[in-house]
């Protein structure tokens, strides 16, 4: 399987490094500008040349930064990654389908993968990826994660990611942190759910994950799959 990756994409993954691990010495990576049909080959072949030693040198780090989950999962494969692999585009349309009126059948399915992990005097929730999505009103969801920080009654730990448009396997590597005291993170129960989004009618809920941070050693990074069930988090 060919994994394949765009420049903006890999500048995307060398700024979340930099933010994430700011004293480890990164190979600068250019930002892309705009350029004439000209020298467009020239360009990709520089561009080619600078990710060779931006990868090579991040194979070199330490284990910390170059095996962390932002790595991991910026080259783990995409649907995108597998649909190459299909012989025929509407093969993939055909599964994607079945596999969608399997989940419907079920009620609400799939899991969400997220990195969480207190450091730097903030909970950063990485929000990875999520799978087997089902939505009722449409075959291919348009996605956004949204989490809480419960007991929370006037919402203002609220944090959402961005949304990704008509895929029931999205991936956001998405950085969601909370710049709050150790001690009052460790109390919380952290609510991750998967919505999809809608401009006309309500946000419908695809599922979310329940997470009892006292439970955690948050101080050591943990990066797991999440089963989503239709229990939200209430109030007492």
């Amino acid at each position: 399987m060919h994994v394949v990756r765009t420049y903006p994409e890999f500048l995307e993954l060398y700024q979340k490094l930099v933010r994430m691990f700011p004293l480890a010495k990164f190979y600068p990576l250019p930002k892309g500008s705009l350029v004439g049909r000209s020298n467009t080959r020239e360009v990709a072949q520089r561009r080619m040349q600078e990710l060779g030693v931006f990868l090579t040198s991040l194979t070199k780090m330490a284990e910390e930064v170059s095996h962390c989950s932002l790595v991991y999962t910026f080259f783990h494969p995409l649907l995108r990654d597998q649909e190459g692999m299909a012989e025929d585009e509407n093969e993939c349309d055909n599964l994607r389908q079945i596999s969608q009126r399997v989940n419907l059948s079920k009620g609400i399915v799939g899991r969400i993968k997220l990195s969480i992990v207190y450091k730097a005097n903030a909970l950063s929730i990485m929000v990875m990826h999520a799978e087997n999505l089902a939505c009722m009103r449409k075959s291919l969801p348009d996605c956004y994660i949204k989490a809480y920080l419960h007991p929370d009654p006037e919402k203002v730990t609220k944090r959402k990611t961005k949304v990704v448009f008509k895929n029931n396997h999205p991936t956001f590597m998405e950085m969601l942190e909370y710049n709050y005291p150790h001690a009052f993170i460790a109390e919380r129960v952290l609510e991750v759910s998967a919505w999809d989004h809608d401009r006309v009618q309500e946000n419908e809920f695809l599922g979310a994950a329940i997470i009892d941070l006292s439970r955690m050693d948050l101080t050591r990074e943990s990066t797991h799959w999440y089963h989503l069930n239709a229990v939200r988090y209430k109030f007492r």
